[in-house]
């Protein structure tokens, strides 16, 4: 079964994303891009993720190019997924004291990433436990990709 890109689309928002696309594999800019990752590690740009380093037989980095770890992929399906929550932004000011009286954040504070907002309730209904954005992202993942095969039957995938 082929499944149309608003198919697609409207799952993924089913499964919580912001949007979703659909892809032909190799992409038409592939080679562009392949060659600015090996750039982007040649620079040493991966810090600690030493996993995007790893090479193949031939010596070709592993991410650089879809079909390098999954031959069998003919497309793929982008999700996007909005970082963007009530919280102030750490770079905000921010309201202090009981006069609402607002002043710019503490000298030597850190900046937080949007992604890493994310929060769950805890047991006190008051606090908010703080979620791991890679799981949270691998489950609706893993949704979409049950809600797919409940649309088009059984299909290799890779979330």
């Amino acid at each position: 079964m082929k499944l149309s890109r608003e198919t697609v689309r409207t799952l993924a928002l089913e499964a919580g994303f912001t949007d979703a696309g659909v892809t032909a594999l190799p992409h038409a800019k592939e080679e562009r891009d392949a060659a600015r990752f090996e750039e982007w590690i040649a620079q040493g740009r991966a810090g600690s993720m030493q996993y995007l380093e790893r090479r193949n037989e031939r010596g070709e980095l592993v991410r650089a190019r879809v079909k390098s770890p999954f031959p069998w992929a003919r497309s793929a399906i982008v999700c996007w997924a909005s970082y963007d929550s009530g919280e102030p932004r750490s770079v905000e000011p921010r309201t202090t004291g009981a006069s609402g009286s607002t002043g710019a954040s503490d000298p030597g504070t850190g900046w937080i990433a949007r992604y890493a907002w994310t929060s769950r309730p805890a047991a006190d209904p008051d606090a908010r436990r703080p979620s791991d954005y890679h799981r949270v992202l691998l489950k609706r993942l893993h949704l979409l990709e049950e809600k797919l095969r409940a649309e088009c039957g059984q299909y290799e995938s890779r979330a």
